[in-house]
């Protein structure tokens, strides 16, 4: 079957963070297929920018899958920097989905907010578009945990970050899939898409990676001495997460997705008021043409 080299598309979806964090399988239960490679091995699974334009409610998306940008050889990283400016190139109106890594112990890795820096220094995010994943958590939690690392994430990125938490889950599992799916459209339901141009280029030398590690670091210990003390604040961000994840909307969405074929609610802010109704392939994951 043979696939136009370019489509035309409304708005896009990038999806970022570092290797290994599970982009590629949040980006195949978003555009609800397996779309993209996904598997576990211990180098980048992906090398590539690529997209998959879906029809949500008759407005054309792109999600982007992109590479990584840490890694230890500095060839790939250069190599993931033009990937990532090529994507934003390709399609600057766009929701940038960010996505941690927290798997060990639930805690958020100082690469991954490193990393993040990087790209918001280089491309300027814009605050109404941006959503943030925390994926593969334990689901032995504390009770409280994604008020803690909500606040948590608030001194660390210096502002309010919207976010959602994704247990880890079995790909395969129909019904677990299903759950992950209603989460990111209801964090995108939150994003406005918005106009995303380099306006530097993406700074990531070895020496200054360690620093701002160390920064980091220093930081989170910072916030686990002082936590006995913001319990006020934590437990109001725990209810305003789980207020939002019960919204009627959200279970609305879950009752009828797979009946009607799509979901309700909106997304993408304002630019899919219908929701994730009907979703239809528009193109298979297409590589992007070098520039």
């Amino acid at each position: 079957m043979s696939h136009p080299s370019s489509v035309e598309y409304d708005a896009g979806c990038m999806i970022l963070g570092n290797s290994g964090v599970g982009k590629s399988t949040l980006a195949n239960v978003l555009a609800q297929g397996d779309c993209f490679v996904a598997a576990y091995q211990p180098n980048a699974v992906t090398q590539t920018t690529e997209h998959i334009v879906k029809l949500f409610n008759d407005v054309k998306v792109a999600i982007f899958n992109m590479p990584g940008l840490i890694e230890n050889d500095p060839k790939a990283v250069e190599r993931n920097k033009r990937e990532i400016e090529r994507a934003f190139t390709e399609c600057p109106t766009s929701v940038p989905l960010y996505v941690f890594d927290c798997s060990t112990g639930g805690r958020i890795r100082d690469e991954d907010v490193v990393a993040f820096q990087a790209l918001d220094e280089a491309f300027h995010f814009d605050r109404c578009a941006l959503g943030f994943v925390c994926n593969q958590v334990p689901t032995g939690r504390p009770r409280d945990y994604e008020g803690q690392t909500t606040l948590c994430l608030q001194r660390l990125l210096g502002f309010s970050p919207r976010v959602t938490f994704v247990s880890k889950f079995e790909p395969s599992n129909k019904a677990a899939r299903h759950q992950v799916f209603i989460q990111l459209k209801t964090l995108v339901n939150q994003c406005m898409p918005c106009d995303h141009r380099l306006q530097t280029p993406i700074e990531l030398r070895t020496d200054k990676i360690e620093a701002m590690k160390k920064q980091v670091k220093a930081m989170q210990d910072s916030f686990n001495r002082e936590k006995a003390d913001l319990t006020d604040q934590i437990n109001d961000l725990q209810h305003k997460y789980e207020e939002l994840q019960n919204s009627p909307v959200k279970e609305e969405v879950h009752q009828h997705h797979y009946e009607e074929g799509g979901g309700g609610g909106g997304g993408l802010g304002g630019w899919l008021l219908e929701g994730f109704k009907k979703i239809v392939d528009v193109a298979v994951p297409i590589i992007l043409k070098k520039f």
